[in-house]
């Protein structure tokens, strides 16, 4: 349950036991939160900012995967604060607005450390339309690995670190929900 109020809605249509369909944006729930302008539109923008991010932060949907992650990266992305957000900015900041925000921190790595195995996993529900690399191949950072169609975008999937793919688990064609293994 959730409590709104203010200018704060939440439209919904999720149900216990809904399967939502691949071949359509499934929305389960929309957030709308807006601000009295007041003469201020700065201040109108960052507190309409603020409480997206905290309804966002008290909001949850178990069970599928959702876009609330990605969402709370752009509403904190630097460029969203400063409100100097164009057309290209998701697919400019894809692999970063899509990382789980908790996993954020990384530790330096030690002189002596060893290989790890990493899952590249698909970003969100789509149909990959091509898989760009084999088992052996040598990827660079930042290097496209695959690419996935959702609601007619294409969007290229993008490994985060260099290193070598020992398994690839996604063909062209194949649905994948956001998680699986590409």
């Amino acid at each position: 349950s959730f409590t709104q109020g203010g200018a704060i809605r939440i439209d919904g249509l999720g149900y216990l036991g809904l399967s939502p369909s691949l071949m359509y944006d499934p929305l389960l729930a929309k957030v709308v939160v807006s601000e009295a302008i007041d003469g201020d539109l700065e201040r109108a923008y960052e507190s309409a900012r603020a409480k997206s991010l905290t309804v966002l932060d008290d909001f949850e949907i178990v069970g599928v995967n959702t876009n609330g992650g990605m969402i709370k990266n752009i509403l904190a992305h630097p460029d969203f604060v400063r409100g100097e957000v164009f057309t290209s900015f998701v697919e400019k900041n894809l692999a970063e607005l899509t990382k789980t925000p908790a996993k954020r921190k990384k530790k330096k790595a030690a002189a002596n450390a060893q290989p790890v195995k990493v899952t590249v996993e698909a970003p969100f529900e789509g149909s990959v339309v091509e898989v760009k690399v084999k088992a052996g191949d040598v990827v660079q950072a930042g290097e496209t690995i695959a690419v996935l169609s959702a609601m007619k975008l294409d969007t290229d999937v993008r490994v985060e670190n260099g290193g070598t793919i020992l398994e690839v688990k996604a063909a062209a064609g194949q649905q994948l929900s956001g998680g699986d293994p590409i």
